[in-house]
Parts: structure tokens; C-alpha cells; sequence
């Protein structure tokens, strides 16, 4: 429960003001999103789950308070998946997410530290591009062996706008 908190705290804070874009809709940043989200959990097709790949993505505000109302509020993208391993898969959650992880290495994102507490890893990778300064994509994966269940997450955060 504690990395689900740091998680949640990790991602609403991911968006800085200096990633904003005015000239970006809700909509390019969505498709992007969900482009990077499917390019990294393709690098694992074809490995045994025990159950299909729950993902998808919301719009989210930056300051909820403030924006809800607002049509010109800045707002981001999150789109995430939870991917459960069978217990006999033939890579485990690090190996899977070390595969993603080249691929973003190789396709020019930066690392951050790692947030490493006893249960999961959290990888953190940021880049920019045409959308945008401030894309961040999170790896996350626990470290339990089998027969506990074999998971991974993966989340991507787009900049910010106030174009829906």
C-alpha cells in the first residue's frame, strides 16, 4: 500500500509548470500516451499472464480545486497498465521490466534515480519531444517470487495543456 501512495505522489507531481504546452490538445497528448504505454508493454508479447493486461488512461487535472471548472484549465494524460506474469512465465517482473527499459533507453529517455524500497522496484524516465517538455513514464515491479503473484505496472504521464 505504501508504494501506491508513493506511486499516486510520484505521478501527480510528474507534470511541472515549465512542461505546460498552450498549443497541444488533451487529445494529441492521449494518442501519444497511449502510443508509448503500447510500444513498452509490446516488448514483452508473447510472455505467459495469468490474467489479460488491465490498462487505459484518463484525463487528469493539475489542480482539481481550481481547474474542474475551468474549459482553459491545464490538464494532463495518464495512462497506465498492470500486468500480471503467470507464476511460470519465462521472464520475471525485473526481466520484463528491463526490457522496457532498454527500449526507452534506446528510443533516448532519461533515467531518474530509482526508488527502491524491500517489496518493489520504481523506475522513473523522462524525455521530451514534438508534444511536449515533461513526458515521464514509471516501471514498477514486485519482487515477490512465486507462487505470489508476478506483477509489473507501467504508467505514462503526458506534459500539460489547457487545450481540451
Amino acid at each position: 500500500m505504501a508504494g501506491l501512495i508513493a506511486l499516486a505522489m510520484t505521478l501527480t507531481t510528474a507534470c511541472s509548470p515549465g512542461a505546460s504546452r498552450s498549443d497541444v490538445t488533451v487529445k494529441q497528448l492521449d494518442e501519444r500516451s497511449e502510443q508509448i504505454g503500447q510500444s513498452l508493454t509490446a516488448t514483452i508479447d508473447g510472455v505467459d499472464r495469468y490474467q489479460d493486461d488491465i490498462s487505459g488512461g484518463g484525463e487528469m487535472w493539475e489542480n482539481a480545486e481550481v481547474n474542474d471548472d475551468d474549459p482553459n484549465g491545464w490538464r494532463y494524460w495518464q495512462w497506465s497498465a498492470a500486468i500480471e506474469l503467470a507464476p511460470d512465465a519465462e521472464l520475471t517482473p525485473q526481466q520484463a521490466a528491463d526490457r522496457m527499459i532498454e527500449f526507452l533507453e534506446e528510443d533516448g529517455w532519461t533515467a531518474d534515480e530509482p526508488a527502491v524500497d524491500t517489496g518493489s522496484d520504481r523506475l522513473g524516465f523522462r524525455k521530451s519531444d514534438d508534444l511536449g517538455d515533461g513526458w515521464y513514464v514509471e516501471i514498477t515491479y514486485w519482487k515477490d517470487p512465486p507462487p505470489d503473484p508476478q506483477n509489473l505496472s507501467v504508467t505514462v504521464i503526458s506534459p500539460s495543456t489547457n487545450r481540451p
